[in-house]
């Protein structure tokens, strides 16, 4: 019973893991459409709203394919919240804690400030806020990268042994003839 317990909280781990991997990927991508459609004229709301409904008109085409978007997800999450009248600035903060990630957070913090100190420079900051996260995601490429030559390592190495012993045996079988 132990070891199935053990189990399924290493199986959630390692699926939480993975939604996160999920999470950080998608983050420029979303920012860069937020701060795109902010930069058109569009307000945070109405540009939430044109995220979401482009998303879940995508979802409608593709059936079948079950590729589910965590952010696009939780974003969706968050704009029937609004619908439904639970406040945006308590959606907006409901997002950053639901998805626990430091990035999402700080941008839920963005959009909080905006409903508090209106949309003047928040364009700016949603455009810094991408160049940081496209190098984020950039040196988790490298990390990640690093992290499979490490993995590689060994059998290159017993490869490398193989291939040696390979020329060895040849080459002592005529030395003892």
């Amino acid at each position: 019973m132990a070891g199935v317990a053990v189990g399924r909280r290493k199986d959630l781990r390692k699926a939480e893991e993975k939604r996160n991997a999920r999470l950080l990927a998608e983050y420029p991508q979303m920012l860069s459409q937020m701060a795109l459609l902010l930069g058109a004229g569009m307000t945070v709301n109405r540009a939430w709203e044109r995220i979401v409904v482009s998303y879940e008109n995508r979802c409608a085409t593709q059936t079948g394919i079950g590729q589910e978007i965590p952010v696009y997800e939780e974003m969706r999450i968050t704009y029937h919240q609004i619908k439904d009248g639970i406040g945006e600035r308590l959606a907006y903060e409901q997002f950053g804690d639901r998805i626990r990630l430091q990035v999402y957070r700080r941008l839920a913090t963005l959009l909080v400030q905006n409903l508090r100190k209106g949309t003047v420079g928040l364009s700016k900051l949603l455009e810094k806020e991408m160049q940081d996260a496209f190098e984020e995601q950039e040196n988790f490429a490298k990390k990640k990268g690093e992290e499979l030559q490490t993995k590689l390592l060994l059998p290159m190495m017993l490869m490398l042994g193989l291939v040696i012993v390979i020329i060895m045996i040849p080459a002592i079988a005529n030395f003892q003839m």
